[in-house]
C-alpha cells in the first residue's frame, strides 16, 4: 500500500498520478525507474543510478515491510540528478543538434529537457534583458561593461578588476545583474561559462544600453 507523506492513500482522487501523465510534465524514465526502486529501502539511497545498474542491484532482502510513504517531490530531485549524470550520447537522439560542449556545460543547470533547448535559445538568439534590472543594476553594469571590454572580453582578467572597482559593494551585487543582462536568469551556469559561448558582439550587446537611452544617461 503506497500512503502520500500525509498518511493518505495515493489514489487519483488524492493527488496520485498516472506513469504517462508524470513522462508529459518532463520526468524522465530513468528518474522514475530510481523513485520506483528505492521506494521502501530500509537504508535508502538517493544516488542515481542507471537502469542497468538497479537491475543488477535489485534486492528483495533490503526491503522493509512497512507501509511505504511516497513524496512525489522525489521524481524532481532524481530528475535533475539524471540531467547532471546522463551521458551525452545517451541523449543525443532527442538534443535536436545541441553540441556536446554546450550540453555538458549547461547540464548541471538542466531539470527538464526543455531546459536544454531554452540555454540554448539564450546563447544562439539575440536577446536583450536590461528591462529586468532596475537603474541601480544599470548604472553599474555599464561600469563593468568598461572594464571587460578593457580586459578584452576575458573572464578571468576581468573578475579581479571588477573586485576591485567594486569593493565598496562586494562583487557579488556587480555579478547578479551581469548575469541577468546575459541570460535573462539570476541563476545559471558560471559566469566564465556564459562568456564562453556568447561571443563578444553578444555581451557587449546584451550590456549596452541603446544609443537613445545612453545620450539621455
Amino acid at each position: 500500500l503506497f500512503k502520500n507523506k500525509d498518511g493518505k492513500k495515493i489514489s487519483k482522487r488524492e493527488g496520485g498520478s498516472t506513469i504517462k501523465e508524470i513522462l508529459e510534465e518532463g520526468i524522465e524514465k530513468d528518474a522514475i525507474f530510481n523513485v520506483l526502486a528505492k521506494l521502501g529501502l530500509s537504508n535508502y539511497d538517493d544516488t542515481f543510478k542507471t537502469i542497468k545498474q538497479l537491475i543488477e542491484e535489485f534486492d528483495l532482502s533490503k526491503f522493509g515491510k512497512s507501509q511505504i510513504m511516497f513524496d512525489a517531490t522525489g521524481m524532481l530531485h532524481f530528475n535533475q540528478k539524471f540531467w547532471s549524470a546522463v551521458d551525452y550520447n545517451y541523449l543525443k537522439p532527442r538534443l535536436n543538434g545541441v553540441s556536446e560542449e554546450l550540453f555538458e556545460d549547461i547540464k548541471h543547470n538542466i531539470f527538464y529537457l526543455k531546459d536544454v533547448f531554452e540555454w540554448q535559445n539564450i546563447f544562439e538568439e539575440s536577446h536583450n534583458f536590461l528591462h529586468l534590472l532596475n537603474e541601480s543594476q544599470i548604472g553599474i553594469l555599464q561600469t563593468a561593461l568598461k572594464i571587460i571590454k578593457e580586459s578584452g572580453f576575458n573572464w578571468k582578467q576581468s573578475f579581479p578588476k571588477l573586485k576591485e572597482e567594486f569593493k565598496s559593494i562586494g562583487v557579488k551585487e556587480v555579478l547578479i545583474p551581469l548575469r541577468i543582462a546575459l541570460t535573462g536568469k539570476p541563476k545559471g551556469p558560471e559566469i566564465e561559462t556564459i562568456f564562453k559561448h556568447l561571443n563578444r558582439e553578444k555581451i557587449e550587446g546584451r550590456m549596452s544600453l541603446p544609443i537613445e537611452t545612453s545620450r539621455k544617461v
